[in-house]
């Protein structure tokens, strides 16, 4: 009686120790073997995954922006008032890099169905000793990167200005050049990719 309850219970206890999913289905049978035997298995799972991911984003950009309102001339005139009035000039521009992402799912890394272990110790001689050993054994390997390289040249040119009033006579106020503003505005964002791994 004490040699079945032995057996019971490390059968229990294997039961117990390889409730682990992802793996096939492993059924080991002990039995009928003689007495004072000594019988022993040993079964090793081994499940791999690598999963390799990668993002190169390389960008090249230049940008040129020119305005001009100025570069006027009043030359040589008489009897009236000489104006000159440029507008305004105003460039913008706005550069946007984003690297690539990189998202890894794997709900079964396996790759396989999941089973149960069954272990089977009975009928075996007097004395014998039986023992199963079952070893699980999961190793994923996630490998992410991302390389996000820009090289950005931004040129901008405004002129409003260089402007001329000459030999002008007569007119009831003095000459007048009023020139415009001139804006250049440049936003550049460079953001790298994001790395996610569920598992």
């Amino acid at each position: 009686m004490v040699k079945k309850l032995l057996s019971a219970l490390t059968v229990g206890a294997l039961f117990a120790s390889i409730a682990t999913p992802g793996f096939a289905a492993t059924n080991i049978k002990i039995k009928g073997n003689a007495k004072y035997s000594k019988n022993t298995v040993k079964v090793t799972n081994v499940d791999i995954t690598h999963v390799g991911q990668n993002n190169t984003t390389l960008a090249g950009v230049l940008v040129v922006q020119a305005g001009n309102t100025g570069k006027n001339k009043i030359k040589d005139i008489t009897g009236s008032d000489a104006t000159i009035e440029t507008g305004n000039v105003q460039n913008t521009a706005t550069v946007t890099v984003t690297g690539g992402d990189n998202t890894a799912t794997l709900s079964n890394p396996c790759g396989c169905e999941e089973g149960d272990t069954k272990v089977v110790i009975k009928n075996n001689g007097r004395g014998s000793t039986n023992t199963a050993e079952i070893t699980d054994v999961n190793i994923t390997h996630v490998s992410q990167s991302n390389m996000t390289g820009a090289l950005i040249g931004v040129i901008q040119l405004g002129n409003s200005g260089i402007n001329e009033i000459k030999d002008t006579t007569g007119g009831d106020g003095d000459p007048l050049i009023d020139t415009g503003n001139v804006t250049n505005t440049a936003t550049v964002t460079v953001t790298g990719g994001d790395n996610t791994a569920t598992l």
